[in-house]
């Protein structure tokens, strides 16, 4: 039998960071409560490395240092005003500009 290879589509990903976390009643941002010893959004980049997708861009609000020297080297982009997940994802299309295949 002779089998084709999978070719897969380029791939980018959106991960949206910037909740503050108020219904979890803490001041530390949501992705950063430590899961396994590490923050949440580690164990999603690290995930993303694994599959190796073309493009990582993660959503942090302005005042989140910490999360985006978690996430990195993914690039990050700041959703100054938080006005839902829409808007969150919208943040990230300058950093996708060019890119062309499935997010």
């Amino acid at each position: 039998m002779n089998e084709k290879p999978l070719i897969l589509p380029k791939t980018a990903a959106v991960v949206l960071a910037a909740g503050q976390g108020t219904r979890m009643k803490s001041v530390t941002p949501k992705v950063m409560h430590a899961l396994a010893g590490r923050p949440m959004v580690a164990h999603v980049t690290d995930v993303l490395k694994k599959i190796e997708v073309e493009r990582a861009v993660v959503v942090i609000a302005d005042n989140m240092a910490d999360v985006a020297h978690a996430v990195a080297p993914a690039q990050t982009v700041v959703q100054a005003d938080r006005l839902g997940t829409g808007h969150a994802v919208s943040q990230a299309k300058d950093a996708l500009s060019g890119f062309k295949g499935s997010v």
